[in-house]
């Protein structure tokens, strides 16, 4: 059975994922922190207040 370029075999893919995980953990420590979320429960209160 021959393979194509797009199939990855097990081996290849878990040699990947290390790669793949620092690039995730490097992504979420650059994007902006400072935003400011809304606390959920101040939403529904917001919401039952209407």
């Amino acid at each position: 059975m021959q393979k194509t370029k797009t199939q990855l075999t097990e081996d290849e893919r878990r040699k990947n994922d290390p790669k793949l995980l620092e690039e995730i953990r490097l992504r979420r420590e650059s994007r902006q922190t400072d935003v400011e979320w809304p606390d959920s429960t101040a939403l529904i209160r917001e919401d039952r207040d209407r």
